[in-house]
């Protein structure tokens, strides 16, 4: 027999009958009776587990986007500091007439600017979710 959730089938019911004996109209009424409020038990577990894991990963969400806030905060202050480093090297480097520094400059430019543009983007991240969840009603 079938057990019927509000949406869907949550399970069957499986018995062994007796096989010389039908059942009655009242003992199939019954069995349909106990699959009905087998249904509602079991919706109500599925949600609560539903609710549980959501409950889960919201918090997982406030413990990333924490992590993400502290990494961006505490990255910020030394990306500032070494970006104006490479601007006073890089104009120390224009008055060295050496290719070969010029070209792992470039290297070590093109790094930073790559590493600033990650930070940048986790901070932006970590910004978007934490205005997302100030216009979310609460």
């Amino acid at each position: 027999i079938p057990i019927k959730g509000f949406q869907s089938p949550v399970g069957v019911l499986v018995f062994k009958k007796n096989l010389r004996k039908t059942l009655s109209l009242d003992e199939k009424n019954f069995l349909y009776t106990i699959c009905q409020q087998l249904s509602h038990r079991i919706e109500r577990v599925f949600a609560q587990e539903y609710n549980r894991q959501n409950e889960l990963r919201l918090e997982i969400d406030k413990i990333n986007k924490s992590v993400l806030k502290q990494i961006t905060k505490k990255l910020q202050p030394s990306l500032s500091e070494t970006k104006d480093a490479l601007y006073v090297f890089k104009n120390r480097l224009s008055q060295i007439k050496d290719p070969s520094l010029n070209e792992e400059f470039l290297v070590i430019e093109q790094n930073f600017n790559q590493l600033t543009r990650h930070v940048e983007n986790l901070f932006m991240m970590t910004n978007r979710n934490l205005l997302k969840e100030d216009l979310e009603p609460k």
